[in-house]
């Protein structure tokens, strides 16, 4: 998964921690861009090669749905994956807040960019969370459509 950019949660309290293990040069980039990792705020942290080497995310639990719900739609798009470093987050419940949060209603223009993908280890959640995704992307739709194009055969559809 070397193509992954890793994911790390943190709180408020947790980040001076966290950047004491990281590089001098870590340090003053996520100084530099002000992260105090409040929640619903990122810091994309560059790598030697300009391109992204980690994503500090600033969330206020592990267990809210939509603790990484605003991401999809700000984050370059690209794979992401939750890191093993910062805050343990709930797999299944952030994986169903990142599809949420990656809807764009779709039915009259092309959506303006491709979301962020996050590559969950969901297991036997996977099904569950795909499925409350689909339903809910589905009941967007429907109150997002105009009601002269929800007729009785367009909602048969």
């Amino acid at each position: 998964m070397s193509d992954t950019i890793a994911l790390v949660a943190l709180t408020g309290t947790d980040l001076d921690a966290y950047l004491a293990t990281r590089s001098e040069r870590t340090r003053r980039w996520v100084a530099s861009q002000h992260f105090r990792a409040q929640p619903l705020t990122h810091c994309i942290v560059p790598n030697d090669e300009g391109g992204i080497s980690e994503v500090l995310v600033g969330v206020v639990n592990s267990t809210d749905v939509n603790t990484l719900a605003h991401l999809p739609l700000m984050l370059p798009p690209g794979d992401y994956v939750l890191a093993d470093r910062g805050l343990a987050l709930d797999a299944a419940r952030v994986a169903l807040g990142f599809a949420l949060g990656s809807y764009q209603f779709a039915r009259y223009k092309k959506p303006r960019r491709d979301p962020a993908r996050l590559m969950a280890p969901l297991g036997h959640y996977l099904d569950e969370v795909a499925a409350l995704a689909a339903a809910t992307a589905r009941t967007r739709d429907l109150v997002n459509t105009p009601t002269e194009h929800m007729g009785p055969a367009d909602l048969a559809k």
